[in-house]
């Protein structure tokens, strides 16, 4: 008899078994099975492994999850996902990955309408780089902020490398407006991009990177807030808290404090014009004296023209220098007596040398 109860509770425990493990799985197959989700955002729209081919389901934008990269081709997006922090956020795209690529292809466009709080129009908050390749255009615009007002912004480095960059993010009416910002170093390698910060507040930065900007190559225009100054309490076309460098790239930058808040390098010997105006109008070739940028610069205006091998002058300029060198050269006879005549008026300084080639004032000895 006590066997038979025992027989009998077992099969009872059985039963019981199998119903728990039958109620598990029933409540864990719908989890498992669920849409892997990745920390980024277009839009409202949170990316996963259902959506990522055709995240907003248009064609226009996917994602490769395999190298962290987000591909615009003909996207169009103008609604924000917003976060809410010390201040409220609102992206177009927000990234907590690691690492982010977006490839651009095509036309593209970012317009944001107003908010109250940050508007950040491409955020990306990962350690990692943020990196903007391919050759399409992105147009990104944003309207009135009533915090911070920002193109692009990354707590890792930035690189850009090829496509048509257009940023113009509007007023911040407190703190910072900035066209891009990095808490680490901005490189550009090629491309273009052309950056015009707002009004804001307290500071307006065209480019502003906590690290070093490297301008490796391609075409750059940055511009702080340009207008009346009382409306921004400083401004300037590009600031990097480390250094700037300029290599291979062209670059305008304009500010009404000065259009370089820090000290630039250049790496090799090629024309620059400069005003202290904010305007090209009027810009004269630089003097190789007066520094580029930093608190000792007087310009508000500078152009460096890395493609180009001479910078013709102005009609103003013209008047200053070319006359009185035409009289020279009328009134000397003999090759060598006019070569020797021209290479002392540039070794004077009464023309800057940096206007000729470098190859020119290797054989004239300056």
């Amino acid at each position: 008899m006590r066997i038979q109860e025992s027989s009998t509770s077992g099969r009872r425990l059985a039963t019981v078994a199998l119903t728990l493990v039958g109620l598990s799985a029933t409540l864990v197959a719908p989890a498992s099975l669920a849409a892997q989700t990745y920390p980024i955002w277009v839009g409202k729209i949170q990316v996963t492994d259902e959506n990522k081919n055709d995240v907003k389901g248009d064609g226009t934008v996917s994602f490769n999850a395999e190298t962290s990269t987000l591909t615009l081709k003909k996207a169009t997006l103008n609604e924000a996902r917003e976060v809410k922090s010390d201040f409220r956020d609102a992206s177009a795209i927000y990234s907590n990955l690691e690492k982010l690529t977006l490839d651009i292809h095509q036309s593209n466009s970012i317009d944001l309408p107003r908010f109250n709080g940050n508007t950040i129009a491409i955020m990306h908050t990962g350690s990692g780089p943020l990196t903007v390749t391919g050759q399409g255009k992105l147009n990104v615009t944003t309207a009135e902020a009533t915090s911070t007002n920002s193109g692009l912004h990354s707590h890792g480095p930035i690189v850009f490398d090829g496509p048509e960059l257009t940023l113009k993010p509007g007023e911040a009416n407190s703190l910072v407006a900035s066209g891009i910002f990095s808490t680490k170093d901005i490189s550009i390698n090629s491309g273009s991009l052309t950056v015009t910060a707002n009004r804001a507040e307290q500071t307006s930065y065209g480019i502003y990177a906590s690290g070093a900007v490297h301008l490796r190559g391609g075409s750059v225009s940055a511009q702080g807030f340009v207008g009346n100054a009382a409306d921004t309490l400083q401004s300037f076309g590009i600031r990097a808290d480390n250094l700037v460098t300029i290599d291979d790239a062209s670059v305008t930058a304009r500010g009404t404090t000065r259009a370089f808040h820090d000290a630039v390098t250049l790496s090799k010997d090629v024309p620059v014009r400069v005003n202290a105006r904010t305007t090209a109008q009027g810009a004269q070739v630089w003097n190789m004296t007066d520094p580029l940028g930093g608190a000792n610069s007087p310009y508000l205006f500078v152009q460096v023209n890395s493609h180009n091998a001479l910078v013709p002058p102005s009609s103003s300029e013209n008047s200053s220098w070319l006359t009185p060198l035409l009289a020279v050269i009328g009134a000397i006879g003999g090759l060598a007596t006019l070569i020797g005549a021209i290479a002392g008026i540039f070794k004077a300084g009464l023309i800057p040398a940096q206007i000729l080639p470098q190859q020119v004032r290797m054989a004239l000895g300056i």
